[in-house]
């Protein structure tokens, strides 16, 4: 028989033997490009001195990638059928272990305790599912416990210009913004669809989020991503005209008064705002108790 040596053709072969068939319920793109893989590790920069966390492995192609550079490697997968998989083509490592979980109810606390995870050292790395990228990217940047030190995810081409944006850009928007607070963002990779089995119906792109050195919580985060969501959720609306549906018609006066100690236009849409920008306007907001 001859030797199967292209990737794509290997994880064929793999999905055949293993009599599986990517399920839609869970948004299963394999990768069968093998370069990618490796483009994924290097810009995840992974070491020896990190514990990683890979959201949905598939069939264990990038995780074993990480568990080559990586001090140890958590898997986390929904798929209960690949989970049987997975202690199979991930046998020969012994620094990798294997969650069977939806990533969303994962307790993260919990779990670094008892797979003993490096806490200042813990680096995510996912190919996400289209429909809960966002949900996930959420949940995991809205961690008390832990500050990731960096998060590399392959997601939707538009999705990733999205989190990547500049104020001003059509792409700017309440996820930008979100991340930003955060980490820093950069789209470090395009990825065509054909590198994928089945094949989408879009490209992708590789973002990296890195920890921010001077992270300082706001004082109040909780208003502040409630301005920055009610103020994009009507994106032809002006920002004036956002902020007189949160805090009322009444108030119309003092938020343009506020505009004005300000210098912001009236007319201004909010994808204008910087981040810093947003943060002044919650705090002046919040002292003259409009928001609640």
């Amino acid at each position: 028989m001859k030797e199967i040596t292209n990737f794509a053709d290997i994880t064929k072969q793999m999905l055949l033997h293993y009599g599986l068939n990517p399920k839609k319920k869970f948004g299963q793109n394999f990768l069968i490009n093998e370069d990618i893989l490796d483009n994924i590790v290097d810009i995840s920069g992974v070491s020896s001195e990190d514990d990683v966390i890979e959201i949905g492995p598939g069939i264990g192609a990038l995780t074993a990638k990480l568990a080559k550079r990586a001090h140890k490697v958590l898997a986390v997968e929904i798929d209960h059928e690949l989970i049987s998989v997975l202690s199979q083509t991930l046998a020969n490592y012994t620094n990798i272990s294997i969650l069977e979980s939806d990533i969303l109810k994962v307790d993260f606390d919990e779990v670094i305790k008892r797979f003993g995870l490096n806490i200042d050292h813990i680096k995510i790395v996912a190919n996400l599912p289209y429909y809960i990228t966002t949900p996930i990217l959420l949940f995991l940047l809205k961690q008390k416990e832990v500050h990731f030190e960096s998060i590399t995810v392959m997601v939707q081409k538009e999705v990733a210009e999205r989190m990547t944006s500049a104020p001003g850009n059509k792409d700017y928007g309440s996820l930008t913004l979100l991340i930003q607070y955060y980490m820093n963002a950069e789209l470090v990779l395009k990825v065509d669809k054909t590198y994928f089995m089945p094949q989408p119906k879009v490209d992708s792109a590789v973002v990296n989020l890195t920890k921010k050195s001077n992270f300082v919580r706001f004082n109040n985060e909780r208003s502040l991503f409630k301005v920055i969501r009610e103020c994009f959720n009507h994106r032809r609306k002006n920002l004036l005209n956002n902020l007189v549906n949160l805090t009322g018609k009444k108030n119309k006066t003092v938020l343009l008064q506020i505009f004005d100690e300000m210098n912001i236009d009236k007319n201004i849409r909010a994808e204008k705002l910087t981040l810093k920008q947003f943060m002044i306007l919650t705090d002046n907001l919040m002292k003259v108790n409009l928001l609640s």
